[in-house]
This record gives structure tokens, sequence and C-alpha cells, in this order.
């Protein structure tokens, strides 16, 4: 068995690991540790292992790779692992993320489905070869079955992970109108996950003691973020099924906003209109 070692490798012959989670390198972020570099040096090594005649794959250290590109550099110092299974190699990467805090949790949770579905791992043996529990795989593993936008809402850290396990359980069709009432009315989890129990409860066709008397409607909900997009404004739409009435209220803070808001509405020569 070849021991591991640690010298400087041509730039040309890395590849980026195949089991790689993350998904966005932010351009910014990478001159800065390119100029970190620069100025400081590179405190750690890459780690890789042999891919071929002379060719490598990274384990660990995409970013620092690309940040000494960026740098123009022809070497890297860099530990190549001569005994490494695949399934080590994708953990091994994967824990480095996850201890970095550099990928977003949708990007964790693809981790560990390509564990799952590539290698045929249960989510205690994930959870094992990742550091985690069983549960807590099972839970990130759920966030995939958000409602597309409302997973981009995750991965942009625009909706905590907390909000999108309160939600995930529910029907595909209550995830985006609950995400968007969620933000909007600036919901805790507590708060959220009693209006989710609500809904479950409702759907089973058990009465319960309802929290607030904010009643959601996937597809008002839906008008509301359309409305919203296309007036720039907070939009709350509510409908009384007794009276057969509903209504549209826009929200603003300035009349210049109000007017804004008109002028969307109306159109720009709203003001030259015979009133």
């Amino acid at each position: 068995m070849h021991a591991d070692e640690l010298r400087f490798i041509s730039l040309d012959l890395v590849t980026p690991s195949r089991f790689q989670a993350r998904v966005d390198f932010d351009e910014q972020a990478l001159r800065e540790l390119a100029d970190s570099i620069e100025s400081n040096g590179m405190l750690q090594p890459i780690t890789v292992r042999p891919l071929g005649l002379m060719r490598y794959e990274l384990i660990c250290g995409e970013r620092r790779w690309r940040a000494n590109k960026l740098l123009a550099r022809t070497s890297i110092e860099a530990v190549i692992r001569y005994s490494v299974t695949d399934i080590e190699a994708a953990s091994q990467g994967l824990i480095e993320n996850i201890q970095r805090q550099s990928i977003s949790p949708i990007e964790e949770a693809r981790g560990y489905q390509r564990l799952s579905l590539e290698f045929k791992l249960q989510h205690d043996q994930i959870g094992a070869s990742v550091g985690k529990s069983r549960s807590y795989i099972t839970n990130y593993m759920r966030l995939l079955e958000l409602e597309p936008k409302v997973r981009d809402m995750v991965h942009e850290n625009v909706l905590s992970v907390a909000h999108a396990k309160a939600i995930v359980g529910l029907p595909v069709s209550y995830h985006l109108p609950l995400a968007h009432l969620t933000l909007r009315n600036a919901w805790n989890v507590r708060k959220l996950e009693k209006k989710v129990a609500e809904i479950r409860a409702d759907l089973d066709g058990k009465s319960v003691v309802k929290t607030d008397t904010i009643d959601i409607n996937p597809d008002l909900a839906r008008l509301e973020i359309l409305l919203g997009e296309v007036t720039g404004s907070p939009v709350s739409i509510t409908f009384d099924d007794k009276t057969r009435t509903g209504i549209i209220e826009f929200k603003y803070c300035s009349l210049d906003e109000a007017q804004g808001l008109v002028e969307r509405i109306v159109g720009p020569d709203w003001e030259n209109r015979k009133h």
C-alpha cells in the first residue's frame, strides 16, 4: 500500500471531483481567497487522489485550486492519497464543505442524495460516513421534496432550513404560498409550525383552535405573489365565502410609492386620464 505523499503538482493535472456537492462558486469570494493566498500563502494543501496516468482528482480544496488558477500559478501543494475509495472521496469532500459551511443546505442535501443513489447507502450509513445522525440525513434529504421555488429560497438562504422542514410535509401546492406568507409576516418557526398543524387538521377533516385569522388559500396566495411581483408592492388578498366578496389590499409607505403603484397598474399616463 502506497503511503500518502505531500508535494507540489501541476495545476493542469488536477480535475475537480465528480462528487462535488457544491454548485455555485462566488467569483468575488474566490478573488478574495486568491488575494489572501497571494499575501499569506496557502494555509492548507489540497487533497487529491491519482486518476490514471499523471492525473489527479480533487478530494478536498476546490476553492483553493480555483483561487490558485486565478493567480495564474502553475503548481499547487497537495496531499496525494493513494488508497481512497469512491465512497471515501465523496464523503470526505462533503465533510469539508459542511465543516467550512461553504455549501447551501440544498447542495448538502444533494450530496447526501448522491451518496444514497450512487453507492446504495442507507441513511444511517450516510450519517456514519459524514458524522451525522440518521435523522439529520433524512431531514436534509427531504428538503429536495420542496416545491422548486421554495427549494431555491432555501438554497439562497432566504428561507431557513427550520422553516422549510415545517413546510415540506404538506402537499406541494401549499409550499410556495406558505413560504410566501412566512416571509411576508415574518413568522418564526413556532408560529409556522402552528399554522402547518392547522392546515394538516383541515386536510384531515379535524377542527382545531386557530392561531390567527390568516387562512391559507393556495390560489389566493399565488395571486398575491404574482401581483406583488408585477407591482413591486406587498399585496394581501382576502375572500369571504359567506358573502362571496373579497378585498385586494396594496401596501405602501409614501405618496411616491402610491403613485408608482398606480402607474404600474394603470399606466404611465394615468394623471392625464379624465376622471
